[in-house]
């Protein structure tokens, strides 16, 4: 995956078929380090304040959820 930096840019919701409701990120360990009800037409992630390093998001919708890795530099 591509590194961030700022924002996590979430791509793939069709808002017709579902809507992202909740972003979970967790480190390598499994400890959560932020969760964020994602408001409608919302599809991005503030991660300016975690460390550098490698996470998973968990993107939550009303059909299920999916992890993603992701790298913070």
């Amino acid at each position: 995956p591509n590194p961030a930096r700022e924002e996590l840019y979430i791509k793939n919701i069709d808002p017709g078929e579902c809507s992202l409701q909740q972003a979970n990120i967790y480190t390598l360990l499994g400890r959560v380090v932020t969760s964020e009800c994602m408001p409608t037409g919302k599809l991005s992630v503030n991660i300016k304040s975690l460390a550098p390093g490698v996470y998973f998001i968990e993107l939550k919708t009303g059909k299920g959820s999916v992890i993603k890795r992701f790298i913070k530099q």
